[in-house]
């Protein structure tokens, strides 16, 4: 794999963290202290996971 498809692939999958982080936790809000990434881009990622699938 090329390192940007990598990347890309990597950045999915954090993301996907993130949002089932959220699915499993009932939507509760507290849960997104558990953030396991360091600040940073996957930090980043997965909150962003974490919070889309809290609109929903």
């Amino acid at each position: 794999m090329k390192p940007a498809l990598l990347q890309s692939f990597r950045s999915s999958r954090i993301f996907a963290e993130g949002w089932n982080a959220a699915r499993t936790s009932l939507l509760d809000i507290a849960q997104a202290d558990k953030n396991p990434y360091p600040p940073g881009p996957e930090h980043q990622r997965w909150s962003e996971g974490f919070a889309q699938a809290q609109s929903r």
